[in-house]
């Protein structure tokens, strides 16, 4: 399987795989520390390495667009 071939390579620490959220994809490959589960923007953008400046740039962004 996928997910033992990266187990084995450096950079892919915590391979799993895990049911896909798309309907079009049964399974997904992840590695390293699980997404955050939460709805908080800041938290999954920090997550991701985003700027605390470039998450207030999206969320501005986004508010812009709902408005």
């Amino acid at each position: 399987m996928c997910v033992d071939q990266l187990r084995q390579l450096p950079g892919f620490p915590d391979a799993r795989v895990r049911w896909s959220t798309d309907p079009d994809v049964c399974h997904a490959v992840e590695w390293g520390d699980p997404v955050p589960n939460t709805t908080d923007g800041h938290l999954r953008g920090k997550f991701y390495g985003y700027s605390d400046e470039a998450i207030a740039e999206y969320a501005e962004e986004t508010d812009d667009r709902e408005q």
